[in-house]
């Protein structure tokens, strides 16, 4: 698909090319596209008259809505729809402010979020599955975008790191540590992890049981994870 042109032509450009959804016949929406920069970090606010989509059709809601800071959101007057054909890709074109434009563009803009189509759990297919990130025509991401949640609660974004010769997504679950040599892509929100328990020092199940009949003390069969030099509480595996 060919990139529309905006109201403000001529600055530095962003396509968003829309491949694929999650499996809707008839349409594909997104809640917000987010832009931080890569002199300070801070978001990259638009006017709704700096996106537009391609190819034109007169059809279709505001892509205006994609840049109006509403994220965490089960409103449909918040997020944009348009009508979509399976197998023809859509491009929104998002035109930066100039001050966001640097000696070289491609390295204006550090990362992007993505937010779904997320009015609810029933309409999640409405949302982007497969898409390319462009600057300028320059192609520096292509991936699957996570799914909405169908809440407001929940944080459903997709990352994608612009800071190296090509973007990568990033899970916002992994440790910061970790998420700086990331390129995993998912399809779909992580199972949450529980938290460790620490030992209570009671044997549980049939061995606690065989013991108290028995009048036996309950020794916990746990091994420290580390060595009891260290100067902090230790951590226990329960049998």
């Amino acid at each position: 698909a060919s990139p529309a042109q905006c109201a403000h032509s001529g600055g530095t450009e962003i396509q968003l090319t829309i491949l694929s959804n999650w499996g809707h016949p008839t349409l594909v929406g997104l809640t917000e596209v987010e832009f931080f920069s890569a002199l300070n970090g801070k978001r990259v606010w638009l006017s709704s008259d700096r996106v537009c989509v391609g190819p034109p059709s007169g059809e279709g809601g505001d892509p205006g809505r994609l840049v109006n800071g509403k994220m965490k959101t089960t409103s449909a007057r918040h997020m944009w729809t348009h009508p979509y054909s399976p197998g023809k890709p859509l491009t929104l074109t998002f035109t930066l402010p100039p001050h966001t434009t640097s000696e070289n563009p491609l390295k204006a803009i550090s990362k992007m979020r993505l937010w779904n189509y997320n009015r609810n759990i029933h309409e999640l297919a409405v949302g982007v599955k497969r898409a390319q990130i462009l600057m300028n025509s320059v192609l520096l991401w292509e991936g699957t975008v996570n799914k909405g949640c169908g809440s407001q609660v929940f944080d459903y974004c997709t990352e994608v790191c612009l800071d190296g010769e090509k973007g990568r997504a990033v899970p916002d679950w992994l440790p910061a540590e970790t998420q700086s040599h990331s390129s995993v892509e998912l399809d779909s929100d992580p199972l949450p992890v529980a938290p460790a328990r620490p030992s209570s020092g009671r044997v549980s199940g049939l061995r606690g049981q065989l013991l108290s009949r028995q009048g036996g003390a309950a020794t916990p069969l746990s091994t420290p994870l580390h060595s009891s030099s260290e100067p902090h509480l230790p951590t226990f595996l329960d049998d």
